[in-house]
């Protein structure tokens, strides 16, 4: 790629199998990168800004590494990053400190553990969180108390499970809206615990130990509009049997929820219906 060939006031742009992605960082009006799944090769030396003004950079499925992250210039005006399927680890993200505008991060997939937590601290600013199926569980998630300032956070296919630390983060994050936890080991006492909370609105249980009966207690406790959409596909399924516990449970005890318990019941495989709000 040659920047000569490329108009100057260009302001998106999308590499396909690509290899080259150094050169994007060079145009100063390029707002947004998609080089999801192509193969990125980076020569530091030619990364000749020391800022770019790059609003959305989207690294997902690449060969993105933590060390590729540190060699990146500065971004300020970064708004959205995706680097969800890769081999990073969080390590990288040190450096995003210096992108305050930055409010959507995905790191589903990644290497993300519980010490690399740590460096989302390094985020305040950040409003919607993605790490699901990633290996954190109880012990790290304490770690996210200090982003105040989420609305949405993804927790789908994570290893956390009763335990209270999920309960007492919820209530370090008093923004949250929008809560996913499928296929975790969350059970009736989680539910029990979160339907105080003032602005939690959705709620993702698809998949866990969560029972039909807990839902209805909780919705019928809610005042009128309070939660505005639920998804317990594949609540009461007997786990290690492999067969369906049936449950009478009528969509009109849902009181007009919006919810996708009673489409595909027992298909714990659906993706949740939203990922960002």
């Amino acid at each position: 790629m040659n920047e000569a060939d490329y108009n100057v006031s260009l302001r998106h742009i999308k590499l396909i199998d690509h290899t080259t992605f150094v050169n994007g960082l060079r145009w100063p009006n390029v707002r947004a990168m998609d080089c999801e799944n192509s193969a990125l090769a980076v020569d530091p030396s030619a990364v000749q800004l020391s800022e770019s003004n790059l609003e959305s950079l989207n690294l997902a499925g690449t060969n993105a590494t933590d060390d590729f992250l540190r060699m990146l210039p500065d971004m300020p005006r970064l708004q959205e990053l995706n680097v969800s399927r890769t081999t990073v680890t969080g390590s990288g993200l040190i450096d995003f400190r210096n992108s305050p505008a930055l409010e959507t991060l995905s790191l589903r997939g990644t290497n993300l553990s519980n010490d690399t937590l740590k460096y989302l601290r390094l985020l305040p600013n950040l409003k919607r969180l993605d790490l699901s199926h990633t290996a954190i569980d109880n012990r790290g998630i304490y770690r996210l108390r200090h982003n105040t300032k989420l609305i949405s956070l993804d927790l789908c296919q994570t290893r956390i499970d009763r335990d209270a630390s999920i309960v007492d983060l919820v209530g370090h994050l008093p923004e949250l809206q929008f809560l996913y936890v499928n296929g975790t080991q969350v059970d009736d006492s989680f539910i029990e615990a979160i339907k105080g909370f003032p602005k939690l609105h959705e709620i993702h249980v698809a998949g866990t130990n969560v029972s039909a009966n807990a839902l209805r207690k909780m919705l019928q406790a809610m005042p009128q509009g309070y939660l505005q959409y639920l998804n317990g596909i594949g609540y009461g399924l007997m786990r290690g049997s492999g067969q369906p516990q049936m449950d009478a449970v009528t969509e009109k005890e849902f009181g007009g929820v919006e919810s996708s318990i009673f489409f595909s019941k027992y298909d714990t495989n659906l993706e949740p219906r939203k990922r960002w709000q």
